[in-house]
């Protein structure tokens, strides 16, 4: 309701016309468990453990492998302002966190 009343109000002040295009949908990719469970185990061993299972309703590149039937699986790395606007910011220490989970999962020290 928000973002119609702005788009709305632009509109006017602009003398333009908005017109809505079509709603796109689709369904969550899902992350490969054998993946989860090795990044769990990398976690641990990188003492950043045990992890959150969170979902993301993002259309990273992630979810095209994923629906191409590749083992996927993402890091997330929490970051201040949120992802990919002009106030996202992250601790050197967060990243270095992921950083951590991933070298310890390329190791192959997560069995």
């Amino acid at each position: 309701a928000k973002l119609h009343a702005n788009v709305t109000a632009c509109a006017a002040k602009h003398g333009v016309r908005i017109e809505p295009g079509l709603t796109q949908s689709w369904p969550a990719a899902q992350c490969d468990p054998a993946l989860l469970d090795h990044l769990d185990r990398a976690a641990e061993s990188a003492g950043q453990g045990p992890l959150p299972r969170l979902p993301s309703g993002a259309g990273h590149d992630a979810a095209v492998f994923a629906e191409a039937g590749i083992p996927t699986a993402m890091i997330f790395i929490r970051n201040e302002g949120g992802s990919h606007t002009p106030d996202e910011h992250m601790e050197i220490a967060d990243f270095m966190a992921g950083v951590a989970i991933l070298a310890s999962y390329l190791s192959g020290s997560n069995g």
